[in-house]
């Protein structure tokens, strides 16, 4: 499981702060695509990948001193697998702020289009920058809340994963 971690942040409407923690959970960092059927083993996976960082920074709105504005660069490694009929690849990722549930901007889920060049069936991908504003009520920092980022699973998908070591 990778540990959460505060990001440093920028102000210039107030002093310093800290970015809330980002967290990114063992059971949805990675996703396994399958072709169709009941096989789960080398020769049946079509591409993997899964996250392996982010960078990001956070300030205060000078408009609105209440809003925390965050901007992300989530990282990733995919991987194309024996039964992969395609060098072009799609997957979901999501960042969610729980305590906001269940507002609509409490979960947003993002596409991934990965193209593997020719000879390559392994490949580093860095996602456009995705932008977050975060109200905070005047009792409460960024560093009350947790931001989690985690791979898009169905159930099938999520039980692959937590069978894994």
């Amino acid at each position: 499981m990778l540990s959460p971690l505060a990001l440093s942040c920028s102000s210039s409407y107030k002093e310093d702060i800290l970015c809330p923690m980002v967290h990114i959970e063992k059971a949805t960092a990675g996703a396994t695509y399958f072709k169709d059927g009941k096989g789960k083993g080398l020769v049946d996976k079509v591409f993997a990948v899964k996250i392996t960082g982010y960078k990001g920074t956070c300030s205060y709105d000078k408009d609105h001193p209440s809003t925390v504005n965050m901007s992300l660069n989530v990282e990733f490694e995919a991987e194309l697998g024996a039964a992969a009929t395609s060098r072009k690849q799609s997957a979901r990722y999501f960042v969610a702020i729980p305590e906001f549930y269940p507002a609509a901007f409490a979960k947003q889920v993002f596409p991934l289009n990965f193209t593997f060049p020719e000879r390559y069936d392994r490949i580093d991908y860095r996602d456009e920058e995705v932008n977050i504003s975060i109200p905070i009520p005047e009792d409460k920092s960024a560093m009350d809340y947790t931001i989690y980022v985690g791979m898009q699973l169905d159930k099938d998908m999520l039980k692959y994963n937590r069978t894994l070591k």
